[in-house]
């Protein structure tokens, strides 16, 4: 192999080692970031139960906001009902019932 064919070699080696060092770098810093994410969780939730009717059942729970859930619930006619729950207290705070229309 020629001078110009050595150079090119290690030259070649020396950058193939600098992306492989790159991204690890760049893998450790998106772990450690991951690790130190914010969710916005910031209080302790009592184990409170979810206060649903005897023989229902809850199809659905999302968030809504300020520590409230929306749940959905199926009763064991079939109705339908959505229920805001206080999750510091566990307290109904409203029932609407789902009707369907014609």
């Amino acid at each position: 192999m020629t001078e110009n064919g050595r150079g090119l070699k290690a030259l070649v080696i020396g950058m193939g080692v600098l992306i492989v060092a790159g991204l690890v770098v760049l893998a450790v810093a998106i772990v450690q970031r991951a690790g130190k994410a914010d969710f916005g969780v910031e209080e302790e939730y009592a184990s409170a139960p979810l206060p649903i009717p005897s023989g229902a059942r809850a199809l659905t729970v999302a968030p809504a906001g300020d520590g409230v859930v929306a749940v959905l619930v199926e009763d064991a006619a079939g109705r339908q009902s959505l229920m805001s729950i206080d999750l510091q207290s566990g307290r109904v705070l409203g029932t609407l019932a789902l009707t369907p229309q014609p």
